[in-house]
C-alpha cells in the first residue's frame, strides 16, 4: 500500500453525494483511494464498523466531501485536507497492527477520532490544537467511542496531553454505540 498520486487526488473532487448511511457507506467503498481498504480484511471490517456507527446528523455534515484512507508512515492517524472538499485520513503502520489485536475497536476509535477533525471543520476553523483535539475526542465519544478513546489515551500515561484529553472525556455523558 502506497501513498496516493496526484492523478488520483485530480480524478476525484466532484460527484454525487449520498445523504443515507447506506447510500454513504457505498460512495465511499467505490472511491478508488479506499480500494485497498477491501482487499484488508481486518482494516475493511474496522472502517464498516465506523461507517456504520455514523448518524443521520453526521452523514449530512459528511455528505459532499470526499473522505479517503490512505497508508503512509508515522504514529497513529492523522487527517489532512489537500484540497477543498477532499480529506484523508492518513493510517500508519501501528494503527494497522492494531486491527490486526483483540483491541482493534480502540484502532476504531482513533478513526473515529480523526472522521471528528472532518465532522467538526477544523480544517476551516482557527481553534488552538488542543481544542481541536477535544472537539475530536467529543465527537469520538458522541458515536459512541469513549471508553475505547479514554483506553487508547491511557496507553500514554506520561503524555500530559493524553492524561488532559483523558480526565475531559471522561466527565462527559456517554451514549451506546449505534451498532455494537
Amino acid at each position: 500500500m502506497e501513498l496516493i498520486s496526484w492523478a488520483i487526488y485530480r480524478k476525484i473532487g466532484v460527484g454525487v453525494f449520498p445523504d443515507s448511511k447506506d447510500q454513504f457507506i457505498k460512495h465511499f467503498f467505490k472511491n478508488e483511494i479506499n480500494a485497498w481498504i477491501l482487499k484488508v480484511p481486518n482494516v475493511g471490517n474496522a472502517i464498516r464498523i465506523l461507517l456504520n456507527t455514523l448518524d443521520k446528523e453526521t452523514i449530512r455534515t459528511l455528505s459532499g466531501k470526499e473522505i479517503g484512507f490512505v497508508t503512509c508512515q508515522g504514529l497513529w492517524a492523522s487527517t489532512i485536507n489537500p484540497q477543498k472538499n477532499l480529506f484523508l485520513i492518513l493510517v500508519f503502520p501501528n494503527l494497522l497492527e492494531l486491527f490486526d489485536s483483540p483491541k482493534f475497536l480502540l484502532g476504531v476509535a482513533v478513526l473515529a477520532h480523526e472522521i471528528g477533525h472532518i465532522f467538526c471543520d477544523h480544517s476551516k476553523r482557527k481553534l488552538s490544537p488542543m481544542e481541536e483535539q477535544f472537539e475530536a475526542d467529543s465527537f469520538a465519544a458522541r458515536i459512541g467511542f469513549k471508553n475505547e478513546l479514554i483506553d487508547f489515551l491511557s496507553m500514554y500515561p506520561n503524555s500530559t496531553e493524553c492524561k488532559i484529553r483523558k480526565e475531559r472525556l471522561i466527565k462527559e455523558a456517554i451514549r451506546p454505540r449505534l451498532i455494537p
